[in-house]
């Protein structure tokens, strides 16, 4: 089956570290149509912050994750990528 068939074709689940909340509040997919980036909520037990996780579009395998935020209100409720597909904001 193909996405255009509406069937899903994989899922995934992101765990930060230290097994706090982590939510999912966008998604992007990069031009080439090869990579999902998911940007959310992604705390640990004790520090608040949001995470982004790249995804092969094909295969569901994560790429990369980055975690922002040390403290505070860090929170991403929006994610946009690049023309060219090289970076994710």
């Amino acid at each position: 089956m193909t996405a255009t068939a509406g069937a899903q074709l994989w899922r995934e689940r992101y765990n930060g570290p230290g097994n706090g909340v982590d939510q999912a509040r966008s998604v992007a997919i990069s031009p080439s149509g090869k990579i999902v980036f998911v940007t959310g909520q992604g705390s640990t037990s004790n520090t608040p912050g949001y995470a982004t996780v790249a995804y092969n579009a094909v295969t569901g395998a994560q790429v990369w994750a980055k975690r922002y935020g040390a403290g505070g209100t860090s929170y991403a409720y929006a994610t946009a990528v690049s023309p060219s597909g090289k970076r994710c904001t």
